[in-house]
């Protein structure tokens, strides 16, 4: 029976039988067995030039604790997509196993994933609704809740099943923790923030004195500045020192008067912190530009943001693998924002659920190394390594193949991306579907849908990958 308990040191914990009992495969699914360090040995080798990749032939938890052996803190992500426990049977494998298996399975994979990750490495556990309550207790215990950076949900149906008793589930979790989070880089989406101007100056703050260090404000045009008020009608403000303006910027210290937003400790800080400051014009009120850099990614991975789903990793699958595709694919498109989100070219990336080798290929694609590991013998030689050696050979060019350049349609509003079109295109499909223009022209309410569409989609794409690298292959025992 699950239940929670309290440890030693007040925490909340999951427990269940067999908790701390080695967990192997044999015959196709999971099973206790006894606990036993495991040799790697290179069967085979793909490709041209230095191997980048290896694909590992056995349990995910136990290669993940080899290789940390030998190789610890060097993976800068770990993604694990395990079997959901659903009940079901797949072409592939089956996905039923006791929950106390299940549980033990990924409580050492979960360790061994954190031995294996760099300081600056990051864990994301894909899953739906059925475990990741209890997953992430677990996670909690093994990365400490201080770790835990977010949970993501994925759209990962176009459309709900009609099959659903109450509520139709279209999405999918992401945990994402951090080795340490303190050391872990910023996700942002590459998408550049336009910069806002703040007046320092605010009415009803408290009239102070700041001082402002030499070539702190950016002027514009040289010359000098006589000191003296520099009200406007809403604020009263006074410069206290003539300001000599070299190469637009003041060449000496300079002290105001006024109501300010900033004290000096905040101003110091936000100067060293990089903070620009500018005036382009008098009278003499500087202002703090803000707002710049790129933007971060929410919690929210779905189609308007860009994002395939499963129908689209289906297609896909099938155009790989024929008749013969895999059940539960994962989008290439998905992979390729979690890799560029959470590391760099070059870096180590670990799946100890190869499954049809989605990570495996879309790491290869984006110049990262990668380590791939599946326990089915089978799945390795009927998916994992067939695709692998596609993608090598250049006979792939979909998924993360192509680069999608997000580039704004000369009718879109200036500042509007194309993501943003998006968005707003569904939105307003949503409002005519749901009636809210009733009274309006209903064929120039579908034309601006259309418009807003066609907008949207007006992306163009350029071949990242065309094949090349190698990757070698290694059985566990």
């Amino acid at each position: 029976m699950l239940h929670p308990t309290t440890s030693v040191r007040d925490e909340v914990r999951l427990t269940w039988a067999g908790r701390d009992q080695a967990v192997t495969w044999a015959d196709g699914r999971l099973q206790w067995g006894a606990s036993a360090p495991v040799t790697l040995t290179q069967v085979g080798q793909f490709g041209a030039g230095t191997p980048t990749g290896r694909v590992v032939h056995g349990i995910g938890h136990d290669v993940l604790a080899h290789v940390a052996a030998a190789e610890p803190a060097t993976a800068r992500l770990v993604y694990m997509d395990p079997p959901y426990n659903t009940g079901r049977t797949f072409n592939a494998y089956r996905d039923r196993e006791p929950r106390a298996l299940w549980l033990s399975m990924m409580r050492r994979t979960l360790a061994a994933s954190r031995a294996l990750l760099r300081p600056d490495g990051s864990v994301w556990i894909h899953l739906d609704d059925r475990e990741v309550g209890r997953v992430r207790l677990l996670a909690d215990e093994e990365y400490g809740e201080d770790n835990f950076v977010a949970d993501i949900v994925w759209e990962r149906k176009n459309k709900p099943s009609f099959t659903h008793a109450q509520i139709a589930q279209v999405t999918d979790h992401i945990l994402v923790y951090a080795a340490d989070r303190s050391r872990l880089p910023r996700f942002d989406t590459g998408e550049r923030i336009e910069p806002r101007r703040v007046p320092l100056h605010n009415p009803g703050n408290t009239v102070a004195v700041l001082t402002f260090p030499a070539g702190a404000v950016e002027l514009g045009v040289d010359g000098v500045i006589a000191a003296g008020d520099m009200s406007t009608p809403n604020i009263d403000t006074e410069l206290l020192d003539d300001v000599i303006v070299s190469g637009g910027r003041n060449a000496g210290p300079f002290r105001m008067r006024g109501p300010f937003r900033w004290n000096q400790a905040r101003l110091d800080k936000e100067i060293a912190a990089g903070t620009q400051l500018r005036c382009a014009r008098l009278p003499l009120r500087p202002n703090a530009i803000t707002g710049s850099g790129t933007r971060s990614w929410t919690t929210m991975f779905t189609r308007a943001t860009g994002l395939a789903t499963n129908e689209s990793a289906r297609t896909h699958s099938r155009a790989l693998f024929g008749t013969d595709s895999f059940d539960t694919p994962k989008p290439e498109e998905l992979l390729a924002r979690i890799i560029t989100t959470a590391t760099s070219p070059g870096d180590l990336v670990v799946d100890p659920f190869a499954g049809s080798g989605t990570t495996a290929a879309v790491a290869h694609k984006l110049g990262r190394s990668w380590l791939t590991v599946e326990a089915s013998q089978d799945v390795v030689d009927r998916y994992v390594v067939p695709r692998l050696r596609a993608v090598i050979a250049g006979q792939d060019p979909r998924g993360a193949s192509l680069e999608v350049l997000d580039e704004a349609s000369s009718s879109l509003p200036p500042g509007m991306s194309v993501r943003q079109s998006r968005l707003a295109a569904q939105w307003v499909a949503q409002l005519a579907r749901d009636g809210s223009f009733a009274g309006l022209d209903a064929a120039a309410v579908a034309g601006v849908v259309q418009r807003m569409r066609e907008a949207s989609s007006a992306t163009r794409t350029r071949l990242r990958f065309d094949g090349g690298g190698a990757f070698t292959t290694w059985e566990a025992a």
